[in-house]
């Protein structure tokens, strides 16, 4: 009888010692001196938020120009001009006009009716092709033009580089 009574004391014992461990409030245990018997805990200080990076904007470039000589049924002499447009950023670009300029020899620019796209969109880090046909109207058509190229010429995109976008060349004309 007396080694059951001290059995189940043991477990008491024993269930109330686990049960106080599981219990015990988090933080730092401060044991203090040797010559204090008592422990104290204190608080832990909550971790600051992990914030995340900056998104960066969207950021429109082109590359890739080309120049191709089309001949439409009945003899119209056209060309066919594309340019790959890139958004390097993390945001997409939406509603960009993207047109273009050229200077024939004796230095008239003209520009009316040369938009590559207009309303265009581009999710973050894509890019796309974009051409359209159009009528080289120097007299006669020279063997080269001064292109300029602007992908966002309207500003309808917050950029992370504003200062980036224009291209200017000189391609040769396929005759």
């Amino acid at each position: 009888m007396r080694k059951l009574a001290l059995r189940i004391c043991f477990l008491s014992l024993l269930t109330f010692t686990v049960l106080s461990c599981k219990d015990e409030p988090k933080g730092e245990i401060d044991g203090g001196d040797s010559d204090q018997s008592t422990s104290t805990i204190s608080p832990v200080e909550p971790e600051e938020p992990v914030t995340p990076p900056p998104v960066s904007k969207a950021d429109l470039r082109v590359s890739n120009l080309k120049i191709e000589k089309v001949v439409e049924a009945g003899g119209n002499k056209m060309h066919y001009v594309s340019v790959v447009i890139t958004n390097h950023g993390e945001t997409e670009a939406r509603g960009f006009d993207c047109g273009f300029t050229y200077k024939c020899p004796a230095g008239l620019v003209l520009s009316s009716g040369n938009d590559l796209v207009q309303g265009g969109y581009l999710g973050p880090n894509a890019s796309r092709t974009y051409g359209a046909r159009i009528k080289i109207s120097c007299d006669p058509i020279p063997a080269f033009l001064d292109i300029s190229l602007d992908p966002d010429f309207n500003d309808d995109v917050d950029e992370s580089n504003e200062q980036n976008n224009m291209l200017k060349t000189r391609l040769s004309i396929p005759l």
